[in-house]
């Protein structure tokens, strides 16, 4: 037998029924419109005959058919139902049920269609081949292969098994017997349509798009009218980014075929986006636009549209656009699921969910996006679950995989995570996202080994992934190739025809490398002369939307205001819009405006991080304390709204405002996504004393990593604080605007001195990441004269050292001349600590461990090292009465007391000595700090030996903007004592109202006691 199976007829002979003749007329005229795209005219004929002769099994099946190609699929069911309770052993309609539901994607109930109706035909060829069609797509691949292979004994040369067999083989991941399959079915049929396109789909599947390519070419004349593999040929171009190629193919096609074929529409939408692979934005829009005139009621038109005004972002046009779709298309599922779509990427979160919600349909498509929405609000127990379940029903999908991958991820379980990614890499292996995933979880856990492995073993076709260049990039970060990473980035955007993502990639390439200013400023350039290239073929928004993004990586504030507010007349609905200028606005200073903005983003977005810090930082300029803390508190328990990181700058923060039972509270019983995490857990340790979780920590904190060097021309250029290039950067501005009230005198205007002050903070952050300097620095390090303590040292007399806000740089220096020095290990400085090679002391949760070790050493004639500037509270939170009290520009402020109570019981003396930068080289200031008299009290010589420290600390902090770090948590105490730009201009306007003749002293107290902190900064300045 050398033909295919029997295939369904279009209008299967009617039983005789009453009118005869003019109901198969009518049935004729009806399949005829549908044959020809008319599906609304067919679905509108076929009912009147349904409703004329409401027996007709014929009238029934034909109108079902026309109601499952118009989207119908309930109604389309219910008819064939009723024929089959006419007649039972209808075939047609039996087989109708079972296409229905695969279509439409109820693959469950087209299995159970398929055993309803090999119970009346069980040796029916075709039911048993839509039974394998259906183990398929309910994800029983190898079950379908085993069920068809043993068909096919019987059937050898059933075209349609055979094209279903390769499918199957297929999705079971056997590339060559799928292929073996489709060739035998070609042998039989060399024209046949099906096995055609069965094999071009494998060679899809396993990546070989140019083997794709190339079985459509060869099949030479034969298929060269066949307008749906010419279609197929045209994608396959644009999915090897030969889109110029396929807007020729397609242009040629549209030639040939009359201006009233009906494939014409089809053929142009496919040119269409061609043209915008090409980057002829506005030309794909134009042929679009033309269809949509034609048709107004065309879906696939509408989405071409949307979708190409989404990937330009211009969110808002598409949004419009799709509420235009849903005027002509009313309750359209798939419109209706792309509107929300559009509404999250918008922002506008809560309203997406809405809508999502408000969708009567319950396809397995608005499942997920459900899903989904439920995950970026947070609702983490509810998507897991869910997420789960469709994973074990048999939807073993990439995204779905994906999507679980995420929702481990937030839950703080990398190991969970990194578990399940390989098993999605087995299930589905020929998926780039779950692989490329499980690469990015073995970077995030530091396995480098297995992550090289992978990419040794991962298919070429693969290689040029997005996903996977950007890993690529990750890579190439760690290894600190910044320039080697923003190339891979900036070629990729430069071949795309809208180049967002790699344009967003190579930002994050020059935020990472913030301190290699020569390089950044490099990317910026690149990156402005791509936008430049672009212009002629990218709408004007679509350029200006990408230099708003580079202005604010780059911190140029006064420049991209203006611009962010132009751009949201134009796109008002485009939240991150709203957002940039929220930033601007606040970095300018105009406190007000990014307030009602940063509002308007978390309103609908409630768990937008950028924003949630940005409203953080108002908050704390503004002193409210207290809504601060009650916000964070709240968010904290949400693991999509707060991370590791933002959770422990909770705590501290907890910490420095007095809150200690709050703090111990968050320490002893985190959030569950936050129970296993590390970093939580030694911080646990150093303040409270329980070891619970710190094994790990400790373990590392005693190895010898390699130590990463800054070359000497590196550290000179960026300690050039006379360069005037902008850095944008993560630093809690109320810091500098604190720093900037408390300084001694007023020589620079503000946007100077933050200039200088992000420029040192940046400096800092290249020293902290590498804290050896490797070579001496010649260029930019001062000689120092270590004297007194030099000689002590080299001497093995045991000696106390202090510094403040300077740690890695200046032990560096140190433990390049003297190896007697033993570092104690404050509990803020965990990040950088395990990096330097040197003998530590760790801050123990009991009160006397840690003296008694540094006592210890220095009866070895060792000298210990530490910054003991930071507030008490947040170090001896078990135990606050341990500290000695001096003052910070005028405010009390408490510091460790060890240091003072071992100087007086011991007789060491104790040195000052600290780093500071001047005229763009290192200089180390040394200075002897007091001892103890004799006969004075415990807690007069702290006191006294406090203030002598505190006294340098305030010079410090009182000069240029250079020797200020705004990551010091000097500035984040006085931020949560309620200090700050909003404090003083209470403060000031306090002062005016009274009058400076009246000398009572009890208004003037009680102005004192309401306003200390503003008079004690205005008498500062």
């Amino acid at each position: 037998m050398n033909s295919e199976n029997q295939t369904l007829p279009d209008s299967p002979a009617s039983e005789p029924a009453s009118g005869g003749t003019c109901l198969e007329e009518v049935l004729s005229e009806g399949v005829a419109h549908r044959e020809e795209g008319r599906i609304a005219e067919s679905v509108h004929l076929l009912s009147m005959a349904r409703d004329k002769f409401p027996d007709a099994i014929a009238a029934m099946y034909e109108l079902s058919i026309s109601l499952r190609l118009a989207g119908q699929c309930d109604e389309s069911l219910a008819l064939n139902r009723a024929a089959l309770k006419i007649d039972p052993d209808h075939r047609p309609s039996l087989l109708a049920c079972i296409e229905t539901n695969l279509q439409h994607g109820r693959t469950e109930a087209a299995l159970q269609a398929a055993q309803d109706a090999l119970e009346k035909r069980p040796e029916d060829t075709q039911f048993l081949i839509k039974k394998g069609a259906a183990l398929r797509r309910t994800g029983r691949s190898e079950q379908s292969v085993r069920h068809l292979d043993a068909l096919r004994a019987r059937a050898p040369e059933n075209l349609a098994l055979l094209v279903e067999l390769a499918i199957s083989l297929r999705d079971a991941g056997d590339e060559d017997a799928s292929l073996a399959v489709c060739e035998q079915a070609l042998a039989l049929h060399p024209t046949h349509r099906n096995a055609l396109r069965a094999r071009i789909d494998t060679l899809l599947h396993f990546h070989r798009l140019k083997g794709a390519l190339a079985a459509i070419d060869n099949a030479g004349d034969t298929f060269a009218r066949d307008i749906g593999l010419q279609l197929r040929r045209g994608r396959l171009l644009q999915q090897i980014g030969r889109f110029d190629e396929s807007s020729r193919s397609l242009a040629a096609l549209l030639e040939r075929l009359e201006p009233d074929d009906p494939q014409r529409d089809r053929v142009e939408l496919e040119r269409a986006r061609a043209l915008l692979g090409e980057g002829d934005c506005a030309a794909s829009l134009a042929l679009t636009t033309r269809i949509l005139n034609k048709q107004p009621r065309n879906l696939a038109a509408w989405l071409h549209r949307i979708d190409t005004q989404a990937h330009v972002l211009q969110l808002d046009d598409a949004l419009t656009s799709a509420d235009d779709a849903l005027a002509a298309l009313p309750a359209n599922d798939a419109l209706l699921l792309k509107k929300a779509t559009l509404l999250r990427q918008a922002g506008w979160l809560v309203e997406s969910d809405r809508l999502l919600r408000s969708i009567a349909s319950d396809t397995p498509q608005l499942q997920l996006a459900r899903i989904e929405s439920a995950l970026a609000l947070g609702r983490i127990d509810t998507a897991r679950s869910a997420l789960q379940a469709l994973w074990d029903r048999g939807d073993q999908t990439a995204r779905i995989a994906l999507d679980l991958i995420r929702t481990l991820r937030m839950e703080g379980d990398l190991t969970q995570a990194r578990i399940f990614a390989e098993t999605a890499v087995g299930v589905l292996p020929d998926a780039p996202t779950p692989l490329t995933t499980l690469l990015d979880l073995c970077l995030e856990m530091n396995d480098r080994e297995t992550a090289d492995r992978l990419l040794e073993e991962m298919p070429p076709g693969m290689r040029d992934k997005p996903a996977l260049r950007q890993l690529l990039a990750k890579i190439a970060l760690r290894d600190e190739d910044f320039e080697g990473a923003a190339t891979s980035h900036i070629e990729a955007a430069g071949d795309a025809s809208v180049p967002t993502i790699e344009f967003n990639a190579a930002l994050a390439v020059a935020r990472s490398a913030i301190t290699e200013r020569d390089t950044v400023q490099s990317i910026f350039g690149r990156l402005e002369g791509l936008l430049d290239r672009k212009a002629a073929s990218l709408p004007p928004f679509t350029i200006s939307m990408l230099r708003a993004r580079m202005l604010a990586a780059a911190g140029d504030w006064k420049k991209l205001h203006p611009l962010v507010t132009s751009l949201e007349k134009e796109q008002p609905r485009l939240l991150e819009l709203t957002l940039l200028r929220a930033r601007a606005a606040f970095e300018l200073a105009r406190f007000d405006e990014a307030g009602a903005a940063v509002a308007r983003v978390l309103e609908n977005n409630p768990l937008d991080a950028p924003a949630a810090r940005l409203r953080n930082a108002l908050l704390l300029l503004q002193g409210k304390i207290e809504q601060y803390f009650e916000i964070n508190i709240a968010r904290a328990a949400n693991p999509a709204a707060m991370t590791e990181t933002d959770y422990v700058e909770l705590v501290k923060n907890l910490l420095m405002a007095g809150r200690n039972d709050r703090a111990a509270d968050l320490l002893k019983y985190p959030p569950r996504h936050f129970r296993n995490s590390e970093r939580i857990g030694f911080q646990r340790q150093l303040m409270t004393g329980d070891s619970t979780f710190a094994e790990p920590d400790r373990e590392r904190v005693t190895q010898e990593p390699d130590i990463a060097t800054i070359p000497g021309k590196t550290l000179a250029r960026l300690l050039d604080f006379n360069d005037e290039t902008a850095l944008a950067g993560d630093v809690l501005i109320p810091s500098l605007w604190i720093a900037w009230m408390m300084r001694s005198d007023a020589k620079e205007s503000f946007d100077d001195w933050r200039r200088v002050a992000l420029a040192a903070d940046h400096v800092y952050e290249a020293i902290r990441q590498k804290p050896r300097f490797g070579a001496p620095p010649r260029e930019v390090l001062h000689d120092t004269d270590y004297a007194e303590l030099g000689e002590r040292m080299r001497n093995r007399l045991p000696t106390l050292i202090v510094t403040s806000h300077s740690g890695p740089a200046m032990l560096s220096l140190m433990l390049e001349r003297f190896e007697t020095i033993r570092y104690f290990v404050q509990p803020f400085q965990k990040d950088w600590i395990h990096s330097i090679k040197a003998n530590t002391i760790r801050f123990a949760g009991h009160k006397n461990d840690t003296a008694v070790e540094i006592v210890r050493n220095l009866r070895q004639g060792n000298s210990i090292y530490s910054l003991p500037d930071l507030p008490v509270s947040i170090v001896k939170m078990h135990d606050p009465s341990t500290m000695a009290v001096g003052t910070l520009f005028g405010q009390p402020y408490p510091i460790l007391d060890t240091f003072p109570k071992i100087s007086r019981a011991m007789r060491i003396p104790s040195f000052w000595v600290q780093p500071v930068w001047r005229e763009g080289k290192i200089h180390i200031d040394i200075e002897r700090l007091p001892m103890a008299e004799p006969g004075e009290a415990e807690d007069v010589w702290c006191a006294r030996w406090a203030q002598s420290y505190l006294d340098r600390v305030e010079a410090l902090l009182a000069s240029g903007p250079e020797n200020q770090s705004l990551r010091l948590p000097v500035w984040r105490y006085f931020l949560l004592k309620g200090l700050g730009p909003a404090a003083i201009r209470h403060a000031e306007e306090s002062m005016k109202r009274l009058d400076p003749a009246d000398r009572n002293p009890a208004r003037w107290i009680d102005h004192i006691k309401n306003w200390a902190s503003g008079v004690g900064i205005l008498n500062r300045r």
